[in-house]
Formats: structure tokens, sequence, C-alpha cells
């Protein structure tokens, strides 16, 4: 009976504990949002903008911008015009 609890009071520390914790990591998918938006933002300053440019003007990872790229490619709200060196990057709509 005594293991048992224990066992009981050390549960209920536990979930009042992890309810106290503050959140401070976004959701990934917040954080694929804000990720895309600022892909938009720098590439509405500048068309010619590269995705190592806005890596490290952003601070986020090479891959999280790749998959941002591609994300809003997919979706039809950014085109690539012209060739890899000297083409535009051409946003069409807005993220739904």
């Amino acid at each position: 009976m005594k293991r048992l609890y224990r066992w009981v009071m050390a549960i209920h520390i536990m979930l009042i504990w992890a309810k106290s914790k503050p959140q401070t990591k976004p959701h990934k998918c917040e954080e694929r949002a804000l990720i895309e938006v600022l892909i938009l933002e720098a590439v509405q300053a500048n068309p010619k903008a590269t995705q190592s440019e806005i890596m490290q003007t952003s601070g986020k990872s090479k891959r999280a911008i790749q998959d941002g790229f591609a994300s809003l490619q997919a979706k039809g709200v950014l085109m690539r015009e012209g060739s890899k060196m000297n083409g535009l990057w051409i946003v069409k709509g807005n993220i739904e």
C-alpha cells in the first residue's frame, strides 16, 4: 500500500509540474507557417534572393528554408521564373 501511495504521489507531482511548465517552443505547424511568411517577405523585398541568403538573414536551418520553398511552390504561392542563376522568385498569391 505504501508503494502505491508513493507511485500515485509521484505521478501527481509530475502532472502538476507538466502543467506549470511554460510552453516556449512553437508547434511544428506554427513554425512552418512562420518560415513561409519569412520567405515570402524576403522574396517580396528581393526577388533575386537565394535560399542561402534567406537562411543567413533569418537564422533558420537550410533544410527548413528548403522545405518552406518547396511547400510554397506546391501550394502555387511562389514560382521561379528564369534560370537558377539569373531567375526571379514571383509571389502569385497568399498563404491559405
